[in-house]
């Protein structure tokens, strides 16, 4: 499928730099027009952009693409079982696309989303603690689930425990949560700093092209934009398959 969907790429590229010989006709010259000018502006913003712009607008790229081809599933899900590679190939976009949606939101975002959560994480790490002080004053056993399951973790790993003390077990089991929690933070920056590296490489490069394009010929941007594209497609068709 992605060969199939290259090859088309090539064809279109070289009719493009075919030059006057297909511009002869007005339908295809004002077509190629629209999108060199179209191609002009795109360009201009890419290389008076940042790298943390370029991952924001990358990122709306991407949910875009993640719709769509949940879109496309949801609709066309009967049809898929005849076309399965297409299928496949759908749904390895989709995941690629919601992957790099989600790393670059979590990246960008990360603040935000941990004060949006911040105080209810907060009460969760504190509310074994609170229940083992409310034991303590009104003689009650509500930490017993809690003391349980530390005597028993504990008996493990070799550890006795002999005595019951609902304040030391709701602190321990805080500690407990608050250490789940840090792991899970630190998990969570792996999973998307390894999500968002193929992104950053992608915006970087975007608009390190798009200086260079404007360095080269600022006035035929696109024209060396397709020569780019047509050299990177023909060297992948030509040496990807060793």
């Amino acid at each position: 499928m992605l060969k199939i969907i290259l090859w088309i790429l090539l064809t279109l590229i070289s009719v493009y730099l075919l030059g006057d010989k297909v511009r002869i006709n007005k339908n295809i010259n004002s077509f190629f027009l629209l999108l060199e000018d179209n191609y002009s502006i795109i360009n201009e913003r890419m290389e008076n952009t940042t790298v943390m712009s370029g991952l924001k607008s990358l990122g709306r790229l991407y949910g875009k693409i993640s719709l769509i081809c949940f879109a496309l599933v949801f609709v066309f899900s009967n049809n898929f079982s005849h076309k399965m590679h297409f299928f496949v190939f759908v749904n390895y976009i989709f995941i690629f696309s919601f992957m790099g949606w989600f790393s670059i939101y979590w990246v960008s975002n990360h603040r935000a989303i941990i004060d949006k959560f911040k105080w209810d994480n907060i009460m969760i790490i504190l509310f074994p603690t609170l229940l083992g002080l409310f034991d303590f004053f009104s003689n009650s056993k509500l930490t017993e689930p809690f003391s349980d399951f530390i005597i028993q973790t504990s008996n493990i790993i070799g550890w006795k425990i002999d005595f019951y003390n609902p304040i030391y077990f709701g602190l321990t089991f805080s500690i407990i949560i608050f250490f789940v929690f840090v792991f899970y933070y630190i998990f969570t920056w792996a999973i998307m700093i390894c999500g968002v590296l193929p992104s950053l490489v992608v915006a970087l490069t975007g608009i390190l092209l798009a200086r260079g394009i404007s360095r080269i010929d600022p006035k035929n941007k696109f024209y060396w934009l397709a020569i780019i594209l047509w050299c990177s497609v023909s060297a992948y068709l030509t040496f990807g398959g060793l």
